[in-house]
């Protein structure tokens, strides 16, 4: 499988996604010699410069995460597993709150709740028809883009509709997301799962096979 048909300005936006979750930062011209994913991963796992442990950060994060749930929900330790529902955890009526206070709790973004289909729809709509009342009143138009852009801000705000379904589903991202916030100790990593995670987020953000990403797939 190639990446060529990959929009670049779609990786950048990833490796962006990757210096966050590992928490590193790349300089403009370290790419110069990188051509495939190979490649890539090999210059990510050399950049993060910290301590190779072998335990495992699925687990580590599925068990901060199930001990925010615990104290900030109803439930019960051992009724949080993986394939605990979150619509089971988290009740609309106060959904949005809790979801807050876990975040908190964990110290960064889960980013799992948005509007409804038919929310995003609408506005949608209005921010296609605003464009095309540009052509007839411009006036009009451009009041109508201020108007849908501020409505998607407030529907992503209130949102209350999960993106994902279970706590299992969760964990993975939290680790995908928030790598080295995901582990008990931040200092440290698992070598052996980096290239993994890096795969995850290739495959979650860019739609891409998971099974089919291989190391001499080409970048450009």
């Amino acid at each position: 499988m190639e990446l060529k048909e990959t929009d670049i300005e779609d990786i950048e936006d990833l490796i962006l996604k990757i210096e966050n979750t590992f928490q590193i930062q790349f300089e403009q011209n370290e790419f110069e010699n990188v051509r495939t994913y190979g490649d890539l991963c090999d210059k990510i796992t050399k950049k993060i410069e910290l301590q190779s442990v072998d335990d495992c950060t699925s687990q580590q994060a599925f068990y901060r995460l199930r001990n925010a749930i615990n104290k900030f929900t109803e439930s019960e330790k051992n009724e949080v597993i993986p394939k605990t529902k979150l619509i089971d955890l988290f009740p609309k009526k106060n959904r949005i709150s809790k979801i807050r206070e876990i975040e908190k709790e964990l110290g960064f973004e889960l980013s799992i709740l948005s509007p409804t289909k038919f929310v995003n729809g609408i506005i949608s709509l209005l921010m296609l028809v605003s464009f095309i009342g540009i052509f007839f009143s411009w006036k009009l138009g451009f009041l109508g883009i201020g108007i849908s852009t501020f409505g998607f801000w407030i529907a992503q705000k209130s949102g209350n509709t999960f993106t994902i379904k279970t706590v299992g589903n969760l964990t993975d991202k939290i680790v995908r997301d928030n790598y080295l916030k995901s582990r008990r100790n931040s200092k440290t990593v698992n070598r052996k799962e980096i290239e993994n995670v890096i795969s995850d987020l290739f495959s979650d953000y860019l739609y891409l096979d998971k099974s089919k990403l291989t190391r001499e797939a080409e970048l450009y």
